[in-house]
């Protein structure tokens, strides 16, 4: 299988485990396909996502500041950022990170 479909397939089984709240499962599959493809933004935003679900507040930061080292363009990085500094309850930098999205 090419490269890119395998990446795909593993992002959409990703999802698939974080809506299902599996969320170790949706971190190891989103890892394989970042292993795959280490410079695709969705990924590491949707890891992050993982991460939060996960209470892995400190991974999911990384997860986002990747995300918008790799697309600063990209609103949905930010608001990874801002969600895993709420959750480590370091507000202001939430805020500061959310209004850098707009």
């Amino acid at each position: 299988m090419e490269t890119a479909k395998m990446i795909n397939l593993l992002k959409e089984k990703g999802n698939v485990a974080l809506g299902s709240e599996n969320y170790s499962e949706a971190i190891d599959i989103y890892t394989k396909a970042i292993q795959l493809d280490d410079k695709n933004h969705v990924l590491y935003s949707n890891r992050s996502a993982a991460y939060v679900k996960a209470g892995k507040y400190e991974e999911a930061l990384q997860d986002a500041n990747k995300t918008i080292e790799l697309n600063p363009t990209w609103v949905k990085g930010y608001s990874r950022k801002g969600t895993a500094l709420s959750f480590m309850q370091k507000y202001t930098e939430a805020i500061s990170a959310y209004s850098d999205g707009k």
